[in-house]
């Protein structure tokens, strides 16, 4: 009996023990785990924080203040409080007065409106910047903003008054970016408390408004610090504590998460466009979202997502012109969307009704298990697609997420088995029952129609719902589910001419030498070619050539030019001659590699791309791609054919320019700048057309391609530097070197004589749209580069105090430059903004005010100073040892520009030798009010 017993006891031991560690197993309530060596946690007085080190880039900390707390939680009386607060952060704290933020931080380097803004959006508000690590204290003082922000911003009435002009101007501008916006908001709390607020609400804005919902909204329960970067995370941690720590508690009341509720049962809205070829109705069914915290979660994220996939499936399967996404996101709703296109507004109502019946089809039949299994291995294969390597600011991004809604994002692999488990677990009742509950019946749909009244009806609320109610009543048979085998793709050999190894001789290399200060290398050959080699330490092992040399559609004459401009695209048509067409695109893919031709108005070259360690391959296809292109006659021909059948009809881009004012001002003012080319047009008569010759385009390609005289072939990525100048000297050392200088002849450009004043009409009524031009040439180089820079930057600071904080005129004025040293080193500066009608005259009297002011005065040397720390800490963090993109691009700008490799070397050093005084002077030679032009898009005044 007590042996009976201890055997018993020992089972419910064992079965205890096996229910524990079935738990352990199952993690479906466990928090899904921050990125590896993030710091999440609260303080007792409620504000959270979270601090992670990431050097990416390096010398740099993100700083973030998030709230919980936006225009949502405004009443009915305090219309654009949240937004307006969040410009008066800007305006004084108490341990930076006035100015005193954006101050310090420029003082450090980091330029308002890049690397410090601000946010506001219905839930949230959000306040960033960055900081230089060069000093630890300015960390500290990065701190005390984001203190001063959650409990010191200072509100004071005239400040208040002034900044009315400058939010207004805001508003004016604003634009959702989505035609159908109203439709997918309106009726509901969230339309009613737009971010900006109405014209009249920010009119009537007060320092007692903007105090009180301060006061009871920005509170250490509804914020968050986000700090990220090249730093210490102990230390961090330790001074976040003692500078928040000691902040009160404040129990909030009143606030509260407000759902999207829809009030209408269908919600439509219409927009024409006669450029549109077919007609698009979206239709849009909110449902509620899954906030991703806990693994549970993220399988039920997972789910919803197969039953995305499978529901698309069933379209293609059918030749649907339909799909349906899940990704828009507003409060705590998702939103279904169906993209629905047709030639008229009745095949859009014929798909609705297939559409319909074909969910109905699937929640009453569900899912065969071949098509389920399917769906799911595709699912299981997503779970390895993590994205664990990013810069700080993407880091700020996630963790604004974790901060408002709890979201988590999955950054390692500790669960995908679990995951795995569960996914291959899904039945295809579930996935009926979740197409029941998002589909089985019409509720709250939004539908968002997009069509040409040229080529189509309009359609109706009613004829949306009653194909909708039809596509309900139709009774479709048993769905037989057709298994498509994927064809294996057979491996193809590379031909044995790539893969062959180089053997250069030292005899084509004229000079070679490693640049001090940049870590690159430059090799100039005999033939003319110079290679420009910069390893970089990037996690994905790849390397880019990027070539260029002079000659681009400028040499061409009038005559030829409708026969050659389109040489890039046509020979990009063709592969190589000693490969199959298909087999050498399928090479391509398989190898990862890649090549495209580039012809730009002054310039030509090629771009190629490979893994590292396929770098002869790549030299090798460089070669054969530049002398021995295929010609694809057949499609050369059926190109040929398309443009004879569309002869004599407007082209897509001169209607565009017609219906849009401001794609014809920015038209005009690339013609203008020199930007686009006079010297021809592209064929467009049936004898042009017709006059086209592969074998001639191809004789101009080869002869332009293989020409080594002043190519520049800038290689970049993380490769063997000795396998990669071995085999780069002997291919491009195989182009032939010519017996003379080509004797193309670059065009020059000249710019206007004189000012111009141009004006295009503007819809919006009371606007006006400004552009003023400077422009003229300079002597290229990389001093008179930084002076043109600071010129501009010197200009958009007196723009922002003047314009913006002193006038309250704009919102936000941009001084943007433009230039290029080579062939013909020419720049122009652009001032553009946007402003009320009846406010132009006095801005455009500033605006000259400013101009006189930086030609007869110095800048001061500290204002210099920041500009110029600006300039360091930017190139710093944009052209770094893990930048490969940044770096082809620096490199290859510098070089069209006219700038040197031993410049770039001396980057700091040339930088600070300009002084006050050579600025003034660069002011008064750049800035010529002879050489300015005025494009406006100008409303009627309002009245």
């Amino acid at each position: 009996m007590n042996i009976l017993k201890c055997l018993f006891t020992v089972c419910l031991l064992g079965m205890f023990f096996s229910i524990v560690e079935g738990q352990k197993r199952v993690p479906a309530n466990e928090l899904i785990a921050l990125p590896e060596g993030t710091v999440y946690k609260q303080l007792p007085n409620g504000l959270h924080y979270v601090i992670k080190q990431n050097d990416m880039p390096g010398h740099k900390v993100e700083f973030r203040l998030i709230l919980r707390a936006g225009s949502i939680l405004q009443t009915e009386k305090e219309g654009g409080v949240a937004h307006f607060l969040e410009h008066m952060a800007f305006n004084g704290t108490e341990h930076f007065p006035n100015k005193g933020i954006v101050e310090f931080l420029e003082s450090l380097g980091v330029k308002y409106g890049f690397g410090i803004n601000a946010f506001t959006g219905f839930d949230r508000t959000i306040y960033m910047f960055s900081i230089p690590t060069d000093r630890p204290e300015d960390l500290d003082r990065g701190l005390l903003i984001l203190k001063d922000w959650l409990t010191g911003i200072q509100i004071r009435p005239e400040q208040v008054e002034r900044e009315k002009g400058v939010i207004l101007e805001e508003a004016r501008g604003y634009d959702t970016g989505d035609p159908f916006y109203d439709v997918k908001v309106g009726g509901t709390r969230y339309s009613e408390r737009m971010p900006l607020g109405t014209p009249e609400e920010i009119k009537s804005m007060t320092a007692e408004k903007l105090e009180n919902f301060y006061r009871k909204w920005y509170v250490p329960e509804l914020a968050t610090i986000v700090v990220v970067g090249d730093l210490n995370v102990g230390e961090m941690e330790e001074k976040i504590k003692e500078l928040f720590e000691g902040i009160p508690a404040v129990k909030t009341t009143g606030y509260k998460e407000y759902p999207l509720g829809y009030k209408e049962k269908v919600a439509y809205q219409e927009m024409q466009d006669t450029l549109i070829s077919r007609s698009t109705l979206e239709l849009i069914l909110p449902k509620v979202t899954t906030v991703q915290s806990t693994y549970g979660d993220r399988l039920k994220k997972i789910k919803e997502s197969v039953l995305v996939s499978a529901v698309n499936a069933r379209f293609k399967a059918q030749d649907l012109r339909v799909s349906l996404s899940d990704n828009w996101y507003l409060s705590d709703k998702d939103h279904l969307v169906f993209s629905i296109d047709g030639e008229h507004g009745t095949e859009i109502k014929e798909k609705i009704v297939e559409v319909v019946s074909t969910l109905k089809q699937i929640r009453e039949q569900g899912f065969c298990e071949p098509e389920l299994a399917r769906l799911k291995e595709n699912a299981i294969k997503q779970l390895g697609k993590l994205y664990t390597v990013k810069s700080s600011e993407q880091w700020c991004e996630d963790f604004a997420d974790l901060a408002i809604s709890g979201e988590r994002y999955v950054t390692d692999t500790l669960h995908n088995g679990w995951l795995a488990t569960q996914i291959r677990a899904i039945e295809s009742k579930e996935l009926q029952t979740l197409a029941g509950k998002w589909f089985g019946c019409l509720s709250h749909v939004r539908a968002a129609y997009h069509y040409n009244p040229l080529k189509g009806e309009k359609l109706t609320e009613k004829e949306i719902q009653d194909s909708w109610e039809e596509g309900e009543k139709v009774s479709r048979g048993v769905y037989e589910y057709v298994v498509v085998e994927e064809e294996e793709q057979e491996e193809v050999d590379v031909p044995e001419f790539l893969v062959r190894k180089f053997t250069p001789s030292r005899q084509l290399i004229v000079s070679e030498r490693m640049i001090d200060g940049l870590d690159v290398k430059e090799i100039c050959l005999m033939n003319g070619a110079r290679i420009i080699l910069k390893r970089t330490k990037d996690e994905d092992r790849q390397i880019t050539l990027t070539a260029f040399a002079r000659g681009g559609a400028s040499i061409l004459t009038p005559e030829n030019y409708p026969l050659l401009e389109g040489v890039a695209g046509y020979m990009e048509m063709g592969g190589i001659e000693k490969m199959d067409y298909d087999s050498y695109c399928e090479m391509l893919a398989q190898e990862e590699m890649a090549f495209s031709v580039t012809f730009e108005p002054y310039w030509h070259g090629w771009i190629a791309m490979a893994p590292a360690d396929k770098v002869t391959e790549l030299c090798h296809l460089v070669y054969e791609k530049c002398f021995y292109p295929e010609k694809r006659y057949e499609d050369f021909e059926d190109a040929k054919q398309d443009m004879l059948a569309n002869v004599g009809q407007e082209t897509m881009l001169s209607k565009m320019l017609k219906s849009a004012p401001d794609r014809q001002m920015a038209a005009r003012i690339d013609q203008l700048m020199g930007n686009s080319l006079a010297t021809g047009k592209m064929a467009e008569s049936r004898e042009e057309i017709e006059a086209l010759n592969l074998d001639d385009i191809a004789d101009f390609y080869r002869q332009l391609y293989t020409n080594p005289n002043g190519l520049v072939c800038v290689v970049c990525g993380n490769f063997d530097m000795n396998e990669v100048e071995r085999d780069l000297v002997a291919v491009l050392g195989m182009f032939p070197a010519q017996e003379k200088v080509n004797n193309w002849v670059l065009p020059e450009f000249d710019y206007p004589k004189g000012g111009f004043r141009e004006i295009f009409p503007n819809e919006n009524e009371g606007q006006t749209i400004f552009d003023y031009l400077y422009y003229g040439n300079y002597e290229a180089g990389l001093r008179n580069s930084l002076m043109l820079k600071l010129v501009r930057d010197v200009v958009r600071n007196r723009l922002l105090s003047v314009l913006r904080e002193q006038e309250s005129l704009l919102y936000s004025p941009y001084m943007l430059l433009y230039y290029k040293g080579l062939p013909q080193a020419g720049y122009y500066f652009d001032i553009n903004a946007s402003v009320d009608t009846k406010n132009m005259e006095k801005v455009d009297q500033l605006l000259k005010e400013i101009i006189r002011d930086v030609q007869e005065n110095e800048v001061e040397e500290s204002e210099l100073a920041a500009l110029q720390r600006s300039f360091v800490v930017t190139r710093r963090e944009v052209v770094n040892d893990y930048a490969t993109a940044e770096w082809k691009k620096y490199l290859m700008g510098a070089l069209r520009d006219g700038e040197t490799l031993d410049d770039l070397a001396r980057y700091e050093e040339i930088l600070y030798s300009i002084t006050p005084a050579d600025l003034k002077d660069a002011c008064r030679k750049y800035l010529n009010m002879e050489r300015c032009g005025v494009l406006l898009m100008q409303g009627k005044e309002s009245k």
